[in-house]
């Protein structure tokens, strides 16, 4: 198993208008940088919106920490959400257990923030590899 990593930032307004977009039967779903309704569903985005692969649940988590500091300042209420050791040790077991994570952020003027580590192969759905050619047939 490897893990996938997906960021969007944006206007929640600017969601909520393309929400559409976030459903796999969505018109504009694969292209849409938009967050899809079930974090797996990532993978059946264009790979040009994937943001980074990790051999190791640990070193996806690590990604996510660094994307939370660069918004850190930015968040609304940062607490109880901050990435403190437990949110960590839970999120990186969680990866370790095949399960997808997503830590998400409202931010001051409207924005939110979706970071999100997706295992693949993925234990929901049979969604293939966005590293490879070849996804399975819908």
């Amino acid at each position: 198993m490897h893990f996938h990593g997906y960021y969007w930032r944006g206007l929640w307004a600017r969601r909520q208008k393309e929400i559409d977009d976030s459903h796999p039967d969505g018109p504009n779903f694969a292209v849409s940088d938009v967050p899809p309704m079930r974090t797996c569903h990532w993978l059946r985005k264009n790979p040009p919106l994937h943001r980074g692969t990790w051999e190791t649940a640990r070193a996806g988590v690590a990604w996510m920490v660094r994307c939370h500091d660069g918004i850190a300042d930015l968040v609304v209420e940062p607490s109880p959400w901050r990435p403190t050791g437990d949110l960590r040790g839970a999120t990186t077991a969680a990866l370790g257990a095949g399960r997808d994570a997503c830590w998400n952020y409202q931010l001051r003027g409207g924005e939110q923030v979706f970071t999100a580590v997706v295992c693949c192969p993925n234990r929901w759905e049979d969604l293939g590899c966005p590293l490879t050619k070849h996804a399975p047939a819908r």
